[in-house]
């Protein structure tokens, strides 16, 4: 199947990353890109969301983006501060905020997008299903959609779940009763959880 499946949703300052069951329970879900401008992408979160951003380099390159910074504050509450002193290109002008559960005296969320327009730069958020719903002036991207919600260990198969990568080896994702493993018992991500995440971010800033 094409990347047509990529289509969607846009607000003026929201992504809503939609899900429909079609036919017989095929998951559909559709982006349209939050950013217009082609410029550098910088990914700024914690130490529970960087597991995700060699994944997202990868997808952002194949969508002919380039991810040129990544940085990984200590804790939720420090990602801010680590966005205002980051040594960043010149060609960087869209940044993905990734914060991971957080008990913080300010929104961490708000206040790294703040940073990141105190900085010029357009802010996607990439909100995981162990964040709570967030409401911030910033495109999100709710990984909820692909992933389920807090406590689901599989979820449907997606296309690409189904294709076999050029010179892989090995079972595909997709398994004999058509589910994808995205979450180890102990709720940390499998490698295809993380794929999800990567493709969602990446549909969105197009």
């Amino acid at each position: 199947m094409s990347s047509n499946r990529f289509l969607g949703w846009l607000s003026a300052h929201r992504v809503a990353v939609g899900l429909g069951a079609v036919g017989l329970g095929v998951a559909v879900w559709m982006v349209i890109p939050a950013v217009a401008e082609r410029g550098d992408v910088a990914l700024v979160g914690d130490r529970s969301t960087a597991t995700t951003f060699p994944a997202m380099v990868t997808q952002l390159r194949d969508n002919g983006r380039q991810a040129s910074a990544a940085v990984a504050a200590a804790s939720p509450c420090e990602v801010a501060d680590e966005l205002a002193d980051a040594d960043l290109e010149s060609g960087v002008d869209i940044v993905v905020i990734a914060i991971g559960p957080h008990d913080c005296s300010v929104d961490p969320v708000q206040a790294a997008v703040d940073a990141a327009r105190d900085r010029g730069l357009e802010p996607v958020v990439v909100r995981l299903p162990d964040v709570e719903r967030l409401d911030v002036d910033a495109a999100v991207v709710d990984t909820e959609v692909l992933l389920g919600a807090v406590g689901v260990t599989s979820r449907p198969c997606e296309w690409w779940d189904r294709v076999d990568p050029f010179g892989a080896t090995g079972p595909l994702p997709c398994n004999a009763d058509d589910v994808v493993v995205v979450r180890f018992p102990d709720g940390s991500l499998t490698d295809d959880g993380i794929q999800r995440v990567a493709r969602m971010v990446s549909a969105a800033i197009g």
